[in-house]
């Protein structure tokens, strides 16, 4: 009886010491030098790197909890930096991260295309940009797009891609198009 309850003791000191070295590794590995960002890299489209390259900046200023640096290569706050790049320009469409053991955060930016506008007449000045899915993302110029959709209301899904698909068929093809109606 007395054995078996010196080698629970033994058995809960070991559990207990093992988690201590777990919760002072993972300790050392959020908070060391070693495992922070020291450079930030742009890639892709990105017309306003200034700007864009001071949001990341601020989003991995700080800490969590107080604790833990935001500008760790093992938790960097991703989404907060997505939501801002796409504040600072609504044409980011897709936005990657990479991080290395070096201390680089790679991030590589991706535009909508600009190939639609939407109106809502011929007359209209003011227009839309329309993403790959047909929805609308920032205002424009008719004059800013290699086609421009008039339609009354908002082009549904389904409809958009067809018209995207009859428009690629244009593209590729001897016929010209830059205004299409849809009614």
């Amino acid at each position: 009886m007395r054995i078996a309850k010196r080698n629970k003791i033994v058995h809960q000191v070991t559990l207990a010491s093992w988690g201590l070295v777990v919760v002072l590794f993972v300790a050392f590995l959020l908070t060391s030098n070693r495992f922070r960002i020291h450079t930030v890299t742009i890639e892709g489209d990105a017309p306003d790197a200034l700007s864009i390259r001071d949001a990341i900046e601020a989003n991995l200023a700080g800490a969590y909890l107080g604790l833990v640096p935001k500008d760790n290569i093992f938790v960097y706050p991703t989404n907060a930096i997505n939501s801002d790049l796409r504040k600072i320009n609504l044409a980011v469409a897709k936005v990657d991260f990479e991080s290395g053991l070096g201390g680089e955060l790679r991030v590589t930016i991706g535009l909508h295309s600009r190939d639609y506008v939407w109106c809502v007449s011929e007359e209209s000045v003011e227009c839309s940009f329309l993403d790959e899915g047909g929805r609308a993302y920032a205002s424009s110029s008719p004059t800013l797009a290699k086609f421009v959709i008039i339609s009354n209301e908002p082009l549904s899904r389904d409809l958009f891609w067809n018209v995207d698909y009859f428009l690629d068929g244009l593209a590729s093809s001897s016929v010209s198009a830059e205004v299409v109606k849809v009614k």
